[in-house]
């Protein structure tokens, strides 16, 4: 496996590999609203509408880090550290992560869907993806690369 340099020039593993994303993950993501592509822009389109990933299911954890904190940011669920106010503590669920996620809510211990930790969120989006196996891996990252070039 090559190592590849994220941000800052970081070697990162599996952040940046292709994954599959599960169909309600899938589902979540067509039904969010994500916000405008351009925010300063409310004829620009919807980002949820130009975003490749919800067409082939194949993402990665990065992108998907990156999705989680857009729908929190756009949606109003962030409850932030008043001392450290570029700290998000706390989160809030949606009646769209309930119909997709209900399941996964089990998982977080002592669940409070009106204040749960910010990072379980990203749990429960890490628990509806699944790597590819080794046969399947090189079609998959070629079909991921594709479709980056290609959007």
């Amino acid at each position: 496996m090559e190592l590849l340099l994220g941000e800052r020039g970081k070697i990162t593993i599996g952040l940046d590999l292709p994954v599959f994303m599960s169909n309600n993950l899938l589902e979540f993501l067509r039904n969010a609203d994500l916000g405008k592509v351009d925010p300063s822009n409310p004829q620009s389109q919807d980002l949820k509408d130009v975003l490749y990933i919800v067409k082939t299911g194949i993402s990665t954890r990065r992108i998907l880090n990156k999705l989680v904190h857009i729908y929190a940011s756009v949606n109003d669920m962030l409850s932030r550290d008043p001392i450290r106010p570029q700290c998000v503590l706390r989160i809030k669920s949606t009646p769209l992560m309930d119909r997709y996620f209900h399941n996964d809510y089990r998982k977080i211990p002592n669940f409070n869907p009106n204040s749960f930790n910010y990072l379980a969120f990203y749990d429960i989006i890490l628990s509806n993806i699944e790597s590819p196996n080794k046969t399947q891996y090189r079609p998959v990252f070629i079909k991921f690369l594709l479709q980056t070039l290609n959007s």
